[in-house]
């Protein structure tokens, strides 16, 4: 309010220095109160514009492109479980097949160590004189004995 009694002072000078026609006092402050908040309205949208150059939305957008939301969570947390769902019996049957597979080495060991034992000397090889002999290991012995526990369709060249 100073600003603008100053304003209309130094307007009230000017104009009986120059001896125009004066003013009426309501409208020299109708025009200087127009020209003072033109002056603060521009000054109000320039600063608006920086402001609104500052807070970027790509700049916002940046930020939350940081982290993942809870939806993406689980969705890939869903994907790893139905493929952890598809693998996992296969494995197990994997393993099983190498059991066996590594089961049925073992039963030709076996064989060919008896019939070794056979041609060495002259009783008939059982597992049991295998390993006494050292011929094969307890361990070998045992996977014969559950070959043929699976797989009891066979004939056992070696008896126990």
């Amino acid at each position: 309010m100073k600003k603008l009694k100053k304003a209309v002072k130094h307007t009230q000078n000017k104009l009986a220095k120059k001896k125009v026609k004066a003013f009426t006092l309501i409208e020299m402050l109708v025009t200087k109160t127009h020209q003072y908040f033109s002056k603060k309205i521009v000054r109000f949208t320039y600063i608006a514009k920086k402001l609104k150059n500052s807070l970027k939305l790509s700049h916002i957008k940046r930020k939350r492109a940081l982290g993942f939301t809870l939806v993406e969570m689980l969705v890939v947390l869903l994907i790893i479980s139905i493929l952890l769902l598809l693998f996992v019996p296969n494995l197990i049957k994997q393993k099983d097949n190498v059991k066996n597979t590594g089961q049925a080495a073992v039963v030709k060991v076996v064989d060919s160590q008896g019939q070794l034992y056979e041609l060495n000397h002259t009783d008939k090889a059982s597992v049991s004189t295998l390993v006494k002999e050292n011929m094969i290991t307890q361990k070998q012995a045992d996977d014969y004995k559950d070959y043929y526990a699976h797989h009891s369709g066979e004939g056992q060249n070696v008896p126990n």
